[in-house]
């Protein structure tokens, strides 16, 4: 019997995924983790009680205070768990109350959950795109990152939101259950930029809020998946490659580039090798040692990805 290009790309791809990477290795908090139960529901839930979104502090009725704001800049999963662990010592298989928790942002729930899947070697990855559900009064979709974990039950590969507990389904007015995200609820950074490149969607129905939307935005989000897509799930401030100049400096081969890096997003699972190919081949999208990381205040600063 004969096995499929596709197949051999598809079981390389689940292996890549099930081990852990730069970001998401939680080491030193194995023999504490690995007991956590498998289901995918209960590990959000948990996620929900070690987490706050720093933007939703009064839906909670807490006020984050202005000084822990730059958590939400943490990179490495291991030192959330610090964090967690200095804002109170119990073990991390508890839930903290709202203002114990480590503040973050969406990125930060999907590769929580991206990182306790890999632990127990379940294949998991994060993507990032854009949701219709985060701003659910506009018709834009908003700049959003969710994790998605291969069924062996369903044969593929299902897309979860760990951010949407109960607080906010109510809030966003969720009609569908974030455990499996329908189709139409999220589109991949790379699927939103091809579809404005060849004319058949609008860059202003993307964006990071409804007053500030556009192929730069879309640019810098397929960046990030490219980069997720590696094992190198950075924060939504840092910037790098084609996402340093503004996008109307991109030249031909850049956009040409970028086309390219969003075909393979898209079709990762097919083209796994390929995928890995470019990203480790072409500068423009490859995270370097160095990267310009942005402040909440806008502040423009040097992070330092590798050691």
């Amino acid at each position: 019997m004969q096995i499929s290009t596709k197949n051999i790309e598809n079981e390389k791809a689940r292996n890549y995924y099930s081990k852990s990477g730069l970001m998401t290795d939680v080491e030193k908090y194995a023999d504490e983790l690995i007991v956590l139960s498998p289901d995918i529901g209960q590990l959000c839930e948990l996620i929900h009680g070690l987490l706050i979104h720093y933007q939703t502090g009064d839906l909670y009725g807490v006020q984050l205070p202005a000084t822990r704001m730059d958590e939400v800049r943490t990179r490495f999963v291991s030192r959330i768990f610090d964090n967690i662990l200095r804002l109170n010592p119990r073990p991390l298989t508890i839930v903290r109350f709202p203002q114990e928790r480590h503040i973050g942002c969406c990125r930060d729930f999907a590769t929580l959950l991206c990182s306790l899947l890999r632990l127990k070697g379940r294949p998991a990855r994060v993507r990032v795109g854009f949701a219709n559900y985060v701003e659910p009064t506009t018709d834009v979709y908003c700049d959003h990152w969710i994790t998605e974990y291969w069924s062996d039950t369903a044969l593929k590969w299902v897309q979860v939101d760990p951010q949407q507990d109960t607080v906010l389904r109510e809030h966003n007015q969720l009609a569908f259950d974030p455990l499996d995200i329908p189709d139409n609820q999220f589109v991949l950074a790379g699927v939103a930029w091809l579809l404005c490149r060849r004319g058949y969607g609008s860059p202003t129905r993307y964006g990071y809020g409804p007053t500030e939307t556009g192929m730069w935005i879309i640019r810098n989000n397929l960046l990030h998946d490219m980069a997720a897509l590696n094992k190198i799930e950075m924060t939504p401030w840092d910037s790098w490659g084609l996402s340093d100049p503004p996008y109307e400096d991109l030249t031909e081969e850049m956009l040409s580039k970028l086309d390219a890096a969003a075909e393979l997003t898209i079709a990762v699972d097919d083209s796994f090798t390929q995928t890995r190919t470019f990203y480790e081949r072409e500068t423009y999208f490859r995270v370097p040692a160095k990267v310009t990381s942005y402040t909440l205040r806008d502040e423009r600063t040097t992070a330092v990805i590798y050691e």
